[in-house]
């Protein structure tokens, strides 16, 4: 049920101001969907730049998004324009999509515990400090000596999602992500109709719905992927209106877009950036002639105005900046061209490549947009000509770059765009010659019944195919491990130190849920000044396995621990058919028992997850 709470808040918190926008300018070209996005952009940058200066602030970033609010709607009764227009000429099976697209990106937000894999323990880690401490560049109040360089959007606004519900991060995460999901799937569809029109426009959202890329990166938990997806999808809609207006309005409100990408996640800005720099040339190529004016607005204007929206946050945590050394650097495989074509379902690519003759024969700016987008991802993530000499200068500027994940999240939004320009003329052929409606119906309602039983009997689902696929990590934390968490966020002194699982992932969980600060946390690339907490992981893993030796318990005072976890698994003799993973846990080997050390008892225990407390 929380899921439900989140989905509406946040739709009616974020996506109210862009309604607002619509009802004002729809006369104008604003369409609803695209609006959300400008609307939900113009919010974070705004959140982001009050956190710049003061922090984040419930009552603070608060009070801006009902000012948005209350200023979008004095001036839409000023204008008289009060009357809402419901969508109408839907049909039937585009209604039967709608519904299957939910069931398959929203479901599982309803049936999973956590978010699967591990990338999630480490977001909801900085939902937490921002929360707890208001601080956008330091793990403060549970590591205050480290600090962190990453776009503070996503995190901001699941905070004051937290504070407004009272429920747990974890579930914030989870169905706010889930509905981003859904919103970069409808303004792909938005963009693919600005490029060609409403058809194109629905085959662009077929297209990047069932290319599994964007299906694989949610439920791999790359929760700040898919918000950086949503918001360049926005800021390519509003830069197609900048082509074709030459108002200064339309260029701020592309620029304070740009500034979105930016604030909101890195990765995001640097593929674009890639995007922007080939299309410097690219431009020229395009069907439509291209005057100075064009040149400037599109080229300059806008990426100076999302540079000076940027200001605040850029010289706020311009010396985290200088500080940063990434201490895992990641090298292009040419495998991850095969993996680019994989992860977009084998087909989209192929209907991306069939659409390259589409795409040169028209020639919208998009066209050229997606073609010389994918030369710099290409390269950077699998040809690594440029990574060799990066490695040569002093400063390594690809150092930065994640050359996997470019294949995976960056080769979304070009592969689409250029699939629905394969896709359309063959879609074309075919509704000549069949029914397709009727046809698209029957098959849609076979997948919303499935779908429909796939939720139900999701426990099934999952026992069945965990020997077929054995590299999901799956949901980290059980069910009883989450009422153990919500226990010490509930009954713990909030300076209180907890001594959880050793190793990767196993208990990583405990910091987020708890908010709590713990041993083991998720460890970041962008972390700065966190030698000291790996020093203490190495030392505790043994405390932790041999708890009933005297060493341990001197370690776990001298380091001030208060509490120890203790994951369900570890109680029970084989792993646990139900639970949400489809491999095993990462299981070290237990030299003592927790109820032979003196020094712990048993506080808390819920089923097989324990909670013990430190007697002094």
């Amino acid at each position: 049920m929380n899921i439900v709470y989140v989905v509406i808040l946040s739709c009616l918190l974020f996506g109210l101001p862009g309604i607002l926008l619509h009802l004002n300018l729809r006369e104008k070209g604003m369409h609803v969907i695209p609006s959300i996005g400008v609307g939900f952009s113009f919010i974070l940058v705004l959140y982001s730049i009050a956190a710049s200066f003061f922090g984040y602030s419930f009552y603070l970033h608060l009070s801006i998004i009902i000012v948005v609010d209350f200023i979008l709607l004095c001036f839409l009764i000023s204008r008289k324009r009060l009357q809402v227009q419901f969508p109408s000429g839907i049909e039937s099976w585009q209604w039967l999509l709608f519904f299957v697209l939910i069931l398959f990106y929203l479901g599982p937000a309803f049936v999973i515990s956590v978010p699967f894999d591990t990338d999630a323990q480490g977001f909801g880690l900085l939902v937490a400090t921002v929360k707890q401490s208001g601080s956008i560049n330091t793990l403060a109040p549970f590591y205050p000596n480290i600090e962190w360089y990453y776009s503070p959007g996503f995190f901001l606004m699941c905070a004051q999602l937290v504070d407004i519900l009272h429920i747990g991060i974890h579930e914030v995460m989870l169905g706010f992500s889930h509905l981003l999901s859904l919103a970069v799937i409808a303004s792909m569809g938005a963009l693919g109709r600005r490029m060609g029109g409403p058809t194109t426009g629905w085959w662009c959202l077929i297209a990047c719905s069932c290319g599994m890329a964007l299906y694989t990166t949610l439920m791999d938990a790359a929760y700040t992927n898919i918000f950086g997806l949503w918001l360049t999808v926005t800021f390519l809609w509003t830069l197609d209106y900048v082509m074709k207006s030459k108002s200064v309005y339309v260029m701020l409100m592309s620029g304070v877009c740009l500034s979105a990408v930016l604030l909101g996640h890195p990765d995001s800005i640097i593929h674009l950036v890639l995007g922007y720099l080939c299309f410097y040339l690219g431009i020229f190529l395009i069907k439509d002639s291209v005057s100075i004016s064009k040149y400037l607005r599109v080229m300059f204007a806008v990426p100076l105005i999302g540079i000076v929206v940027s200001l605040p946050w850029l010289v706020v945590t311009f010396p985290t900046l200088l500080e940063i050394n990434v201490h895992e650097r990641q090298s292009p495989q040419i495998h991850h061209l095969i993996w680019m074509f994989t992860v977009n379902g084998g087909v989209i690519p192929l209907f991306a490549i069939i659409g390259l003759r589409w795409s040169v024969r028209k020639r919208h700016w998009l066209d050229l947009w997606s073609i010389t987008w994918l030369v710099p991802i290409v390269e950077i993530s699998s040809l690594g000509n440029l990574d060799v000499w990066s490695r040569k200068t002093v400063v390594d500027p690809f150092q930065v770059f994640y050359p996997f994940g470019m294949a995976w999240h960056a080769t979304i939004i070009p592969f689409a765009l250029l699939a629905s320009r394969g896709l359309e003329p063959i879609g074309n052929r075919i509704s000549t010659k069949i029914d397709w409606r009727k046809f698209v119906s029957n098959i849609l309602v076979v997948l919303v019944f499935l779908m429909v039983n796939a939720l139900i009997f999701n426990k099934n689902i999952i026992s069945l195919t965990r020997n077929y696929i054995p590299k999901i990590t799956g949901a980290i934390a059980s069910d009883d491990d989450i009422l153990a968490y919500e226990w010490l966020r509930d009954n713990t002194p909030e300076d209180s130190i907890i001594l959880n699982y050793p190793g990767r992932y196993e208990g990583q969980w405990v910091t987020v849920i708890s908010e709590r600060a713990s041993v083991y946390i998720r460890d970041q690339l962008f972390y700065i000044g966190a030698e000291d907490l790996r020093e203490l992981q190495d030392i505790m893993v043994n405390v932790y396995l041999d708890p009933d030796s005297v060493r341990s318990y001197g370690l776990i005072i001298e380091h001030d621990i208060d509490y120890l976890v203790v994951p369900s698994w570890i109680n029970v003799e084989s792993f646990q058919g139900e639970e949400m993973r489809w491999s095993d846990p990462d299981k070290l080997l237990q030299i003592s028992s927790f109820r032979d050390a003196d020094y712990l008892t048993l506080v808390a225990s819920f089923n097989e997850a324990q909670i013990w407390k430190i007697i002094r």
